[in-house]
């Protein structure tokens, strides 16, 4: 399954926001470098989905990304 994502960096508090089953928001408190963004977005997602496996497919340093869950 995948999920598009859009990733707000530098946000006041980390929040997921499902605007559906493919479409989700994620505000994260980490700033965009050295890959903190992405870390952070991945914890919280994998406290949504703690059995799937999760992986960027693409949009590594963008803030629109495709995850794969499995």
């Amino acid at each position: 399954m995948y999920i598009k994502i859009h990733i707000t960096t530098e946000s006041k508090h980390d929040e997921l926001i499902i605007k559906d089953d493919t479409l989700y928001e994620i505000k994260v408190r980490a700033p965009a470098e050295r890959g903190l963004a992405n870390n952070a977005m991945l914890k919280i997602i994998k406290d949504k989905h703690p059995d799937r496996k999760i992986r960027i497919v693409s949009g590594h340093l963008h803030p629109h990304k495709i995850i794969s869950l499995d």
